[in-house]
């Protein structure tokens, strides 16, 4: 699998994903030898392995301390719970959470008047 002789992929778009696993260390030794080939021929791969390499540094470095304890598992159950939800209830929810409940009334009033001209030229 020679890299060195393909399109960069991040400039033909394709095996781009390749330079994902290869910044997060998901490719064989194999992969990673070739790919390594192409970035040091590469100057927009090798900037964009810099990149990466710093995102996934700080990543190891960060600490998260303002979870309690247990919340990714809470979290989990709450969305299964909400998918299982039939369609109506979850847009019942969604209307309830929603910051639109002031155009409520105005969605309504628009609704009434065009029913009413809709009558109006029915009836002519």
């Amino acid at each position: 699998m020679p890299y060195k002789d393909i399109p960069c992929p991040l400039q033909s778009g394709e095996n781009a994903e390749l330079l994902l696993d290869y910044a997060s260390r998901k490719l064989t030794a194999v992969q990673r030898m070739a790919i390594d080939q192409h970035i040091a021929g590469c100057p927009a791969c090798q900037r964009f392995r810099d990149g990466q390499e710093l995102l996934w540094k700080s990543l190891d470095t960060w600490e998260s301390s303002n979870f309690k304890p247990g919340f990714d598992m809470r979290l989990e159950e709450r969305i299964a719970a909400d998918s299982r939800l039939p369609t109506w209830e979850r847009a019942v929810l969604w209307a309830q959470n929603t910051p639109l409940k002031p155009a409520i009334p105005v969605a309504a009033a628009i609704l009434l008047v065009a029913l009413g001209l809709g009558l109006r030229w029915l009836w002519q």
